[in-house]
Order: structure tokens, then C-alpha cells, then sequence
């Protein structure tokens, strides 16, 4: 019987969107590619979901739970001495995992698995990388039936904002939505985060501080009703945004644009992907991708199939293949260069 390659997953909860319950995706993919799973989520309160608290050390899943802090971290590279796996690999969105994984112990065969599209500021840790041509979003995979999570939990139509942004993006952000709701005061932005006086600034000298709201950070049960009753999604660039999410968001038929210079990866992808409405930084661009989801102009209901569509393509046992590829494709290059 063929040796199964024992891996010990890290999944670090470095994303807006990230949430413990990737772990599990993740390691039913590792295990579709016949590898043998044993992990760690790491992470703190903000991560927290109701089907997999971090608040229990441990759950029926054989994953260790620890926070982000030096105790955890310190958990964290006991862990890794007393496991028996052959490589680590360190989900997360932060390139080389970030100093979190400067942790991990002297010697430690380790890479660093894209899960997500970092924050621009973010510091790269000491991780090589699986495979420098995964995307992020190729680095994630999406099970859920979100046709039936489509509940809206606000009352009218709005655009969505699932990330916090910086003074710039969010004055673009502002300007563009009040350029297309003009004469629409029935149209709210709604933002995933807790209030920032920023942007808080912004709406209010725009006369827009009645239509845009801060909600909070969405747990993950309740993060496919907001996306799928969206008319838009935004996503900034200013901090990192979990490769799950926008496949997740995807799955749902949403219209994604990509905010900011920092978003240009994600935008990139996109376009890649026949996903982008607009091709055109800017204002008016952006307030005329708005306008048009709002409307629901020609066109837009083809781009929420296209959506569904490659949403589709990103299942757990596709995610398996890839990285199965990647781990043996990075073995031959170094028994080449052996």
C-alpha cells in the first residue's frame, strides 16, 4: 500500500472573510488528494462561527484551536515538534505567512499555501511558497448551495462594502455611490465593519450619512445573506480579503468590483475570468458599474451566471488536484536542483 504523505495544515485566520470552518475545506481537499491530515487553526475572536467556535480548545474534528497571541504561538510550535507529519503547510493570506510563522521551529519543511490576496502593508514572512502561479482564489474552494441562503437581511437594495478601506478607497467609494443612487434615496451602502469615523466624515459631507451603515463583521452564517442579496459587491484592497470569500460571493451571481490600487490583483483575476464589468478605473467608472447593477442593465444577469459558473470550478476535489500538483511539481524542481 502506498505511504500517504502526512501533512500538518496551519490555517491562519489573516483575511476578512476567513473563517475556522476553512480548515475543514481545506483538509477534505488535502485528504481527496490521499493525503493523511492532521491541523491547527489559528486565529482570535473576531474569526468566530457557530459551527466551529474558536472559544473550544479543541472540537470533533482533530483540529487544535489557538490564537494568534505569543501563548498560542508558543502552543503553536509545541504542536509542530510533536507532530508527525512530513510538511507543514500555512494557509493564509499574508505572503510567507506573515511573522506568525516565524514561529514555527528551526528547520521546520514548510511552505506557504495563497488563500487569500494580502494587505499591501502586510510584512512577508519566511515561507517559501507552494507554487508561485496559485492564486489566491485557485488556493480556496467553495462547497456551499448559496442559491438557498438568499434571505436578504436589509430591507431594500444596497451595496455592499465586507471589508474595512482606507481614506482613499473610501472617498472613491462615496463619491461613486452617490453619483448613482442620485435620485435613488432608496439605495443604502452597507459595510461589514465596525464604524469608521473616516468614512463616517466622508458620507456626512456628502449628504449620504442617512444611507450608508455599519453593520459589523459578518459571521460566516450569516455572510452568504448578504452577499446574495446584494446589488453589488465592493472590495477594497487596503486589507486582505480571503480568496474563499470571493468565491463564495461568486457562487452567490454577485457583481464584484474591485476598489483602489491595491485591489489590482484581485481586479486581475477577475478580468482573467471574463468577471469584470468594468475594465475603467475611477469614479465614473465605478459609479457607472453601480448604476448598472442597480438597474440591472443588458448584461448583468449574464455576468451573475458567468459568476455561478466559475464558482462552480473551484469544488474541494478540484482544490485537492492543484495542490497535489503543486507539491509534486516543487519535489522535481528540487530534486533537480539537487
Amino acid at each position: 500500500m502506498e505511504h500517504a504523505t502526512r501533512i500538518l495544515l496551519i490555517e491562519s485566520l489573516d483575511a476578512i472573510g476567513a473563517a475556522p470552518a476553512d480548515a475543514r475545506q481545506h483538509a477534505a481537499a488535502l485528504r481527496a488528494a490521499h493525503f493523511a491530515v492532521e491541523g491547527v487553526v489559528l486565529g482570535d475572536d473576531r474569526h468566530d462561527d457557530l459551527l466551529f467556535p474558536l472559544h473550544e480548545r479543541r472540537v470533533g474534528t482533530g483540529f487544535d484551536v489557538l490564537d494568534a497571541g505569543p501563548g498560542g504561538l508558543a502552543a503553536l510550535a509545541r504542536r509542530v515538534r510533536t507532530s508527525r507529519a512530513e510538511i507543514v503547510l500555512w494557509a493564509g493570506a499574508t505572503p510567507g505567512g506573515g511573522d506568525a510563522a516565524r514561529a514555527l521551529p528551526e528547520g521546520t519543511p514548510a511552505l506557504w499555501w495563497p488563500t487569500g490576496h494580502a494587505d499591501a502593508r502586510g510584512e512577508r514572512g519566511p515561507l517559501a511558497t507552494l507554487d508561485d502561479t496559485l492564486a489566491p482564489v485557485a488556493g480556496c474552494a467553495v462547497a456551499e448551495d448559496a442559491e438557498r441562503r438568499l434571505l436578504s437581511l436589509w430591507d431594500g437594495p444596497y451595496v455592499l462594502v465586507p471589508a474595512p478601506s482606507s481614506a482613499a478607497t473610501s472617498e472613491a467609494v462615496i463619491a461613486a455611490f452617490g453619483r448613482a443612487t442620485e435620485g435613488r434615496d432608496d439605495v443604502d451602502l452597507v459595510v461589514l465593519d465596525h464604524p469608521e469615523p473616516a468614512l463616517g466624515a466622508l458620507a456626512r459631507r456628502a449628504g449620504l450619512a442617512q444611507r450608508v451603515h455599519f453593520v459589523g463583521p459578518s459571521p460566516r452564517e450569516a455572510e452568504h445573506a448578504w452577499l446574495g442579496a446584494s446589488a453589488m459587491v465592493l472590495l477594497p484592497g487596503d486589507a486582505a480579503i480571503s480568496g474563499g470569500m470571493v468565491l463564495r460571493a461568486l457562487s452567490c451571481g454577485c457583481m464584484l468590483q474591485p476598489v483602489g490600487v491595491a485591489a489590482a490583483p484581485l481586479a486581475a483575476w477577475l478580468r482573467s475570468h471574463g468577471l469584470a464589468w468594468t475594465l475603467e478605473p475611477g469614479e465614473e467608472a465605478l459609479a457607472a458599474a453601480m448604476d448598472a447593477a442597480l438597474e440591472r442593465e443588458t448584461g448583468v444577469s449574464g455576468l451573475r451566471a458567468r459568476a455561478r459558473a466559475v464558482a462552480a470550478e473551484y469544488g474541494i476535489a478540484a482544490l485537492g488536484t492543484r495542490i497535489a500538483s503543486a507539491l509534486r511539481g516543487r519535489s522535481e524542481r528540487e530534486r533537480e536542483a539537487a
